[in-house]
């Protein structure tokens, strides 16, 4: 993507973000800027100039407020992706999705699901104090048999003995989720998600596909208040310990990675207006 098409794909999220702003704030539904986003505000005053996607954050109680109202209050352009309102989505948190366009990443351009350009909205769970091991282990396994049982596996990998691996791995965990449903799947996810928010935890972990154990898992003080901090050209809310939020996750924050590290999600390709075909 040149860069004349990717930062008129960041001004259309941007946009997006604008909107979600807008039902949080019209329904006191309390959200923040989220990892790469987050960073980009704090770094960059904006998006990171590379990046090609946006991320909001809510606590589990915020995000499940913000699904209700935005099936009410989301403008008409725009399109609220869940794994209950897309058959084909199996993923954990809600994408934001505009109507009449396209964002073809490369890993699941093929999946049978709205494809339209987005911002991810990621609810943030309790990450139990005890037994974190067995919880992370049936979370993953969960998880793992949703995206089989919506095709979303990419089977390609960039070496031969890694595609037959992951060509392995993926065929057994399709092969079980024939024995079930994604409805019970869905159900079980829920449950388990809804017993440990209920337990005592110091620390909250980000609701996404990450597959290595305590990774996105953060102490519970990050987020007791929020503060305002621009980003492009509006003010949106982040979380008011960002510094030990970015600190936990990225390390040394302000220190640019090097630019062979610079780079997006692997995007195919993307149309602004499938109408126009532009």
């Amino acid at each position: 993507m040149d860069n004349a098409a990717l930062r008129k794909l960041q001004l259309t999220q941007l946009e997006m973000l604008k909107e979600v702003k807008r039902v949080c704030d019209n329904n006191g539904i309390a959200y923040f800027l989220d990892s790469g986003t987050l960073l980009g505000a704090v770094r960059h005053g904006g998006f990171i100039p590379w990046d090609d996607d946006l991320d909001v954050g809510m606590l589990r109680s915020e995000y499940d407020k913000f699904i209700e109202c935005a099936k009410r209050d989301l403008k008409d352009e725009y399109f609220l992706q869940t794994w209950e309102t897309d058959p084909g989505y199996p993923m954990p948190y809600a994408k934001i999705r505009k109507k009449n366009t396209y964002y073809g990443e490369k890993s699941f351009e093929k999946a049978d699901i709205n494809q339209g350009i987005f911002i991810d909205i990621f609810p943030y769970d309790v990450w139990p104090a005890k037994r974190k091991r067995a919880f992370f282990n049936r979370i993953s396994r969960l998880r793992a048999l949703l995206v089989a049982k919506c095709k979303y596996m990419r089977v390609r990998s960039d070496k031969f003995y890694k595609s037959v691996i992951k060509f392995f791995i993926v065929t057994v965990v399709r092969f079980f989720s024939l024995f079930t449903t994604k409805e019970k799947l869905i159900r079980k996810y829920e449950k388990l998600v809804l017993r440990t928010n209920a337990a005592e935890s110091d620390e909250l972990f980000e609701e996404t596909l990450h597959y290595k154990f305590g990774y996105w898992v953060l102490p519970k003080s990050v987020f007791r208040g929020y503060a305002s901090m621009k980003f492009e050209d509006e003010e949106f809310s982040v979380p008011s310990g960002y510094d030990e939020y970015l600190t936990a996750v990225y390390g040394d924050y302000m220190t640019l990675p090097p630019e062979d590290k610079r780079g997006g999600h692997n995007v195919a390709r993307v149309i602004f207006d499938t109408e126009k075909g532009e």
